[in-house]
């Protein structure tokens, strides 16, 4: 891969709530179709209390384990999980997370969920169809089309470089082959133009469910706590 120092790129990161549009293209109204139902909306809370914005997550396993970002999550913050029907889920635990790699993978309360398959991020080549997934500037469950511009080095992480309109609230949210694999999860965008963005590899998330560290959530909201009596 060539490396890029890439320094104006700005995270995917909470985006307000708003409505639903409608899907773009036939090839991504099919996917829209095959993926949303394991699409989940995040809302961290911010140091108020009040829900601070919306992020993107799906489900890796039927019996509650939820990808997004580690930015989507933050630290030490309450977590909000509603699936597209509305259900709320508890998230009972952060299963795993890696911020180098901006990758967590959340426990959440449920069983029998969709599970969207991964795919390998390793067979991807330059200008091969992709799509995207999430609540772009808290658009829910929207659905965008683009192609895989290049495999970069960006700050001595390899990611997928995209060529899309993504915003705020794709964080997160899959990358998703003509098949409706998951070969990234979205994570940054340029603060230059409205089509360059970048996705993490999918292999990297395999990675992390090989070594989960889990933290039960009332414990997770511990860390970073400031202590009242200091």
């Amino acid at each position: 891969m060539m490396r890029l120092i890439f320094p104006l790129l700005t995270v995917l990161c909470l985006s307000a709530v708003a409505e639903e549009p409608e899907a773009a293209a036939p090839r991504a109204a099919e996917l829209s179709k095959k993926v949303k139902p394991s699409l989940v909306s995040i809302e961290p809370a911010g140091r108020d209390g009040e829900v601070a914005g919306v992020g993107t997550g799906f489900v890796i396993a039927a019996d509650g384990l939820i990808a997004t970002n580690m930015h989507v999550i933050g630290e030490a913050r309450p977590l909000r999980v509603t699936l597209p029907d509305g259900k709320r889920l508890d998230v009972t635990a952060i299963h795993a997370w890696d911020r180098k790699k901006d990758l967590a993978i959340l426990q959440v309360d449920a069983k029998d969920l969709p599970v969207l398959k991964l795919g390998d991020s390793a067979a991807l080549s330059q200008g091969d169809y992709v799509a995207a997934m999430g609540n772009p500037l808290g658009l829910r469950f929207s659905v965008v089309e683009g192609v895989v511009s290049a495999l970069q080095e960006v700050d001595g992480q390899d990611m997928v470089q995209l060529a899309m309109p993504i915003e705020r609230g794709n964080s997160g949210g899959p990358l998703l082959n003509k098949d409706g694999e998951v070969v990234g999860i979205v994570s940054l965008k340029s603060t230059l133009t409205e089509n360059i963005g970048f996705a993490m590899p999918v292999n990297d998330l395999r990675a992390l469910l090989e070594h989960a560290a889990p933290v039960a959530m009332k414990n997770w909201l511990t860390i970073g706590a400031l202590n009242e009596k200091v």
